[in-house]
C-alpha cells in the first residue's frame, strides 16, 4: 500500500489529534532548555527541530518505561531524555566513549537515566524481560540495518496497544530507507508516521493498517 502524503483532509482522528497537538506544536517548552542550555556543541537548526519534536512526543505519551537502543547515542538521545524525566530511562548502546559523554549530559535532564553500555545483540534480549510491557522504544542510528531488524523483532511481544516506536535517520542511506519500508509492512505496525528524518510506529488494535507521510 502506498503511503498516504498528506495535507488538510486528514481522516484519522487519532492522527490529527497527534499532528496538531504534538507534531505542529509551537510551544517554546521548558524541556528544550534542559539540553541547549547545557550541551557543549552548536545545535544546528534541523537537529533542533528534530531534537524537539521527539522531546513533545515523549512529553506527550508520558511513558513509565524507555528504552533505547543504538549504535551510538546522540544529541537526539537527550532531547528524549528530557521529554521522558518522569520515566525510568534506558539506554542500551554500543560506543562505549560517546555513550560516557551522553550519559554525563543526560542524568542532568532525566536523573532515571541508566546507561547499559556493550552488544546490543548480548544484552537486549534479557534485559526486556525485565518488564512485562515497554512504553517507548527509540531505535537510533544502526551501521547494520539487518540486525536492528532483528532488535525490532525482538521488541515486538513487549509492545502493548499505545506503545510507540521512533526510529531515528530512517532516510540516512538506501538501507535505512530499505529498512524503514521493511518495518512500516510489519503485520503488527497499525500506523507509520514518516516525519523524515524520524518515524513513528502506532500499534494499537483499532488503527486502520495506513502509512503516512507528514513534511514538518
Amino acid at each position: 500500500m502506498a503511503p498516504h502524503h498528506l495535507g488538510f483532509g486528514i481522516h484519522s482522528p487519532s492522527l490529527f489529534d497527534f499532528l496538531m497537538k504534538v507534531v505542529f506544536d509551537s510551544q517554546n517548552h521548558d524541556e528544550y532548555h534542559r539540553i541547549e542550555g547545557i550541551y557543549p556543541a552548536r545545535i544546528c537548526p534541523t537537529k533542533k527541530k528534530y531534537g524537539r519534536l521527539i522531546c513533545r512526543i515523549i512529553k506527550n505519551a508520558k511513558p513509565g518505561y524507555v528504552l533505547e537502543i543504538t549504535s551510538m547515542p546522540s544529541l537526539m538521545s537527550l532531547y528524549l531524555a528530557a521529554g521522558s524525566n518522569q520515566a525510568d530511562f534506558f539506554c542500551i548502546n554500543e560506543c562505549y566513549q560517546q555513550g560516557k559523554r551522553i550519559q554525563h549530559l543526560a542524568e542532568i535532564v532525566n536523573p532515571g537515566w541508566i546507561d547499559m553500555n556493550g552488544s546490543i545483540e548480548k544484552i537486549l534480549p534479557v534485559f526486556l524481560n525485565s518488564r512485562e510491557k515497554w512504553d517507548v522504544f527509540y531505535l537510533n542510528y544502526f551501521s547494520d540495518y539487518g540486525l536492528a531488524y532483528s532488535y525490532f523483532e525482538l521488541l515486538l511481544p513487549y509492545i502493548h496497544a499505545d506503545t510507540i516506536i521512533i526510529i531515528d535517520l530512517i532516510h540516512y542511506s538506501l538501507a535505512a530507507d530499505q529498512f524503514w519500508q521493511k518495518i512500516i509492512s510489519h503485520s503488527e505496525v497499525r500506523q507509520s508516521v514518516d516525519l523524515f528524518e524520524i518515524g513513528i510506529l502506532f500499534f494499537h488494535d483499532g488503527l486502520q493498517k495506513e502509512d503516512f507521510v507528514v513534511r514538518v
